[in-house]
């Protein structure tokens, strides 16, 4: 994870940019019991996986593996669903 050195400001990661942002993270860390890095990689693996989840347009993964395994069938029942 890239890092940002502020003359200004404390070491801090580029997730959370302002002072604001990081010292809500901290808090929501402290709530949950985790590191502010583990609640960070949390919120990016979030950010992440809903981004792929808009990509698919709400297929879950158990359709994407039938449709992987047997395509054609998976057009099939597409087209008269």
């Amino acid at each position: 994870m890239s890092r940002i050195r502020n003359k200004n400001r404390p070491l801090q990661t580029s997730f959370c940019t302002t002072y604001e942002q990081r010292n809500c993270a901290n808090i929501l860390a402290s709530c949950l019991g985790i590191s502010l890095a583990e609640f960070v990689h949390r919120a990016i693996c979030s950010y992440n996986q809903q981004i792929l989840d808009d990509q698919w347009n709400g297929i879950s993964p158990e359709e994407l593996l039938s449709a992987m395994r047997s395509p054609k069938e998976h057009l099939q029942t597409k087209k008269t669903a």
